[in-house]
């Protein structure tokens, strides 16, 4: 599948948005501590303002837990933009959201699905590494390659600072979550576009991606997720592999058939877009 594709057209993944936060120092991807909450809840039903920035109609969705709106908006990037920018003040984080085609009530505002209910406080409590050496462990056997963790998930210890992130167009939903960092979005949703990991888990590797890449949740959908970040063309040749082992790991269905020498050349081709689908090829 081409990395070059943005979701409306392959329905599997979400186009990132604006710059990312540099992998060492900068700006800090959220925390309870940074926040100002000027803004404490999510807007009612309708059309809002958040911190001075009018956005489109829209209504609270999976039991309050979320924000969408009704329709896909024009020029969406560039919204979101301006609402992360008061992130910081609002705590609430804004993200692109896919429906179904054809109908823009699935998955989020329909009855569907089943969502598991919020579990942010669980999130500590578990080890990324574990998760990552566990999927690695599945990826490995899978394909009848019994290789030890430990040969490739190594711990990442040299980065370059990212770049600048692609800005794509198009028209998106939007949607509003009240959490104290972007990687808890999916234990407070109850949500995973995988089916082998837990919304708790994946938290759990997205503030993974945070802390040691600068990587963010951009995008949700029924089975994607899009990450804004740059893969780190300039670190050593070890952490680069590294990286890529971890990423063949988290996203089998897109990487799962690939080498691990090719899933770093495809991320170094492609270093700006950070793009997982988890549906089966």
């Amino acid at each position: 599948m081409s990395r070059t594709k943005i979701w409306r057209r392959t329905i599997v993944g979400l186009a990132a948005v604006v710059s990312i936060v540099g992998c060492s120092g900068g700006e800090e991807p959220g925390g309870t501590e940074s926040m100002d909450r000027g803004l404490d809840s999510l807007p009612d039903s309708g059309a809002a303002a958040i911190a001075g920035i009018e956005i489109p109609s829209g209504r609270k969705v999976l039991d309050g837990r979320a924000w969408l709106t009704y329709q896909f908006v024009e020029d969406a990037d560039s919204l979101v933009a301006e609402l992360r920018s008061v992130y910081p003040r609002t705590g609430l984080w804004p993200l692109l959201a896919d429906t179904s085609p054809g109908d823009a009530t699935r998955p989020w505002a329909s009855s569907d699905y089943e969502f598991n209910p919020p579990s942010v406080e669980e999130v500590d409590n578990v080890n990324p590494d574990e998760v990552f050496g566990r999927l690695w462990t599945a990826l490995r056997i899978s394909a009848g390659q019994r290789k030890p963790v430990g040969a490739v998930l190594g711990e990442i210890t040299d980065l370059s600072a990212p770049g600048e992130q692609r800005r794509p167009t198009g028209p998106y939903q939007i949607m509003l979550v009240e959490v104290a960092r972007p990687a808890d979005v999916p234990a407070y949703l109850g949500w995973s576009p995988s089916d082998q990991m837990s919304p708790v888990e994946l938290s759990s590797l997205l503030r993974f991606w945070e802390d040691v890449l600068g990587w963010r949740l951009a995008g949700v959908g029924l089975t994607a997720l899009e990450l804004e970040g740059r893969f780190p063309t300039e670190a050593a040749e070890t952490d680069r592999y590294n990286i890529a082992a971890r990423v063949m790991a988290f996203c089998p269905p897109q990487y799962g058939a690939m080498s691990l020498k090719e899933v770093e050349a495809d991320l170094s081709r492609f270093p700006d877009l950070s793009f997982f689908s988890f549906e089966s090829p």
